[in-house]
């Protein structure tokens, strides 16, 4: 048995695979061949969403999938996020077919800088090539000529990402994998909150793993995987064997993004002019990303953005290598949950809805929101997924990258928590690049 606890984006795609290779004759899918697995019971365990104006002070345990844009492309200044990125797409249309949840917008992608910060150009071109992803360059006469409605720093070129790149619903993402998981007759889904995880030894000794539920059910399971994301310590989940607990060595940043709620007209010219997803690095500090208009489920239409210009959190010491410009560190699950609630901060919120007019100056919003998430950070810069002790996997890390590359770093979690050896046979990324590190 394997149960998995976390019902995120990288836990519904662990689900999804684990179920996949626990099948006797799997659907067609470009996952590679494995094996007859040893385990076949498998359960997914963890709460669904629930509404903002729903939550009580009790709730404590969120995520960052609660929306409905991300940005998805194979170009990416690291070689590893961009194979992770590449492996996921791949598969979109299998979760779909799996499903019949629509998830994917593949409207392009566009990357840009500005003259000083043409470097992360440079290392995209060099991975696309290397990777074989086709791109096309734009300098900073086609860039206005091709996007006349969109405003960057003089001088800036860009990246034109056009072959499967755009964005996806991480909402209706996870409601896929949820849904292809179940449709294998593998999956279990379990609607609660994991309150711990304890070691257990059965009386013929085998050792397996105790998971107690927040409405104090009891699950046995022979094997677990973590994906719990930023809330990794919200709960002790990681029995080290010796009555403790290991702790990842994981760092946790607030995120923030704003909607431009635009009129339905304006949201039908942006799309009738082609407008990409976009990631744009300006001049020092400035940098920001920005989805095309999406329909909301309350029938709005909104253009987000998330970035910052002017870095005024820099006097932070720890952790200051990993840091977004922008951002700040979230050192405890207090400050998680406390940040969650309050939506975003005010000086941020007037700084990126200025980022976002200057970029768009032709749309007059009728009403700018605010919304606050975490991004969970690893040492290594590369997600955590691997074993920690016998029995016990985590993968976790996305470093706010995670979500359109979530099904390959899912596929690879299940692999790992299924093997003999701790990772899965014949896999083109070794296990060492994402190997879990201690505090």
């Amino acid at each position: 048995d394997l149960a998995i606890i976390g019902k995120g984006l990288i836990g519904a795609a662990a689900a999804r695979h684990a179920s996949l290779i626990s099948t006797p004759s799997p659907p067609n899918s470009t996952i590679p061949s494995s094996p007859p697995p040893s385990l076949h019971n498998i359960c997914l365990v963890g709460p669904d969403e629930k509404p903002r104006n729903k939550w009580t002070e009790k709730d404590d345990i969120f995520s960052s999938h609660y929306d409905e844009g991300r940005i998805t492309r194979r170009t990416d200044p690291d070689p590893i996020w961009s194979q992770l990125a590449s492996a996921s797409i791949d598969r979109y249309n299998d979760i779909y077919k799996q499903s019949g949840i629509d998830f994917y917008k593949p409207v392009g992608h566009l990357a840009v800088a500005s003259p000083q910060s043409s470097d992360s150009l440079f290392k995209r071109r060099i991975n696309a090539l290397d990777q074989g992803v086709p791109y096309r360059d734009l300098d900073a006469d086609e860039l206005t000529v091709l996007y006349p409605h969109l405003k960057f720093a003089p001088g800036s070129t860009a990246i034109l990402e056009d072959s499967g790149a755009g964005y996806i619903s991480p909402r209706s993402l996870l409601k896929a994998q949820v849904e292809a998981a179940k449709a294998l007759g593998c999956c279990q889904i379990i609607p609660h909150v994991a309150s711990r995880v304890d070691n257990n030894v059965s009386d013929d000794g085998e050792a397996s793993f105790v998971v107690t539920l927040s409405n104090g059910e009891v699950i046995s399971a022979k094997r677990i995987l973590v994906c719990t994301g930023a809330f990794c310590d919200a709960r002790p989940l990681l029995p080290d064997g010796n009555g403790g607990h290991f702790e990842l060595d994981l760092l946790r940043y607030t995120a923030q993004t704003i909607h431009f709620h635009v009129s339905e007209k304006d949201a039908t010219d942006l799309l009738e002019r082609g407008m990409p997803s976009i990631i744009y690095r300006g001049d020092k500090s400035e940098w920001a990303y920005v989805l095309p208009p999406i329909q909301y489920p309350d029938g709005s239409w909104r253009v987000k953005l998330g970035g910052s210009r002017v870095d005024r959190y820099n006097n932070e010491e720890q952790f200051d290598k990993y840091r977004t410009p922008g951002t700040r560190s979230l050192p405890t699950h207090e400050h998680v949950v406390k940040w969650f609630r309050s939506a975003g901060n005010s000086k941020d919120f007037d700084e990126m809805k200025e980022m976002l007019q200057a970029m768009l100056p032709g749309i007059q919003p009728v009403k700018v929101t605010s919304d606050a998430c975490a991004t969970c950070k690893t040492s290594s810069g590369r997600p955590y997924i691997g074993q920690l002790c016998d029995g016990l996997f985590v993968a976790v890390g996305g470093c706010g990258l995670a979500a359109k590359s979530s099904d390959e770093i899912g596929r690879l979690a299940a692999f790992a928590a299924l093997s003999d050896t701790g990772w899965g046979l014949d896999e083109s990324l070794g296990e060492e690049l994402f190997t879990p590190r201690l505090k």
